[in-house]
């Protein structure tokens, strides 16, 4: 079992539209790299790089450690689950997807947004009779909504509605 090394960095190759440099976890894995992107950026005297985080004087310090903690989490709990499961060789590629399903997961997802996901997963695994199924489902879903709501707007008037 090959060592996979998780590190917040500052990616310096390229600047961001603010002109800040974007935050990133970096994953090692003997000479593989892979990289995700937190969405935030730094300059660079508001970047620890000895500590690998940002400096308390960082405009958005909290939600920056949030989410680097969170990516971080989550991807160490990826590699475990994998090794739990029998999975000895990890491709960085691999995890990068089951981390980015997860995310899209977490993410506040419209009703009708996720039946195409779970339309495309099924495509994807060869099973069009219950992709079929679900299609069924989200034609007949459309019909009742007028505008796509989050499973949080939508109420119990809104089942018994439908």
């Amino acid at each position: 079992m090959q060592e996979i090394k998780i590190k917040p960095v500052l990616w310096r190759h390229k600047t961001a539209k603010n002109g800040e440099f974007e935050i990133r976890i970096r994953v090692t894995q003997y000479k593989e790299v892979g990289y995700y992107n937190t969405g935030f950026t730094s300059k660079e005297e508001n970047w620890d790089e000895l500590n690998e985080c940002p400096l308390s004087s960082h405009p958005k310090f909290k939600a920056i450690i949030k989410k680097i903690n969170s990516l971080v989490s989550e991807i160490d709990y990826e590699i475990k689950t994998m090794h739990r499961n029998g999975i000895e060789m990890i491709s960085l590629k691999d995890l990068k997807d089951k981390v980015r399903k997860v995310e899209l997961r977490v993410q506040p997802v419209k009703i009708i947004q996720l039946f195409d996901i779970v339309i495309k997963e099924m495509e994807e695994q060869g099973r069009i009779g219950y992709a079929g199924v679900f299609y069924s489902g989200k034609i007949k879903l459309k019909k009742y909504l007028l505008v796509d709501k989050t499973f949080w707007a939508f109420t119990k008037t809104d089942f018994e509605a439908y």
